[in-house]
């Protein structure tokens, strides 16, 4: 996703700083054949569109500080009885 957020957003800023300037990337004149505005609308959803996919998504790493986590498993609520007879302290 990072490689099309990427992409989206270069060629929304790309053609929009070009704009400015008087000149225009051949492959990405179509933008501009409905209009000014269109066409800046079209370049600013792109840089939009862009901007979301390069956002870093909800990790979905275990959380290694909760009480019995091991990583062998996901801590899931499950207890292993044969563990736990060998956690118990000598009396």
């Amino acid at each position: 996703m990072k490689l099309i957020g990427t992409t989206l957003l270069l060629f929304g800023l790309g053609p929009m700083f070009l704009d400015m300037v008087g000149r225009e990337i051949v492959f990405l004149v179509w933008i501009d054949q409905w209009g000014p505005e269109i066409g800046w609308a079209l370049k600013a959803a792109m840089i939009a569109i862009g901007a979301v996919l390069l956002m870093p998504s909800e990790s979905k790493t275990e959380d290694r500080s909760a009480p019995g986590w091991t990583p062998h498993r996901k801590n899931d609520g499950y207890r292993d009885p044969v563990a736990d007879l060998y956690n118990k302290p000598m009396a």
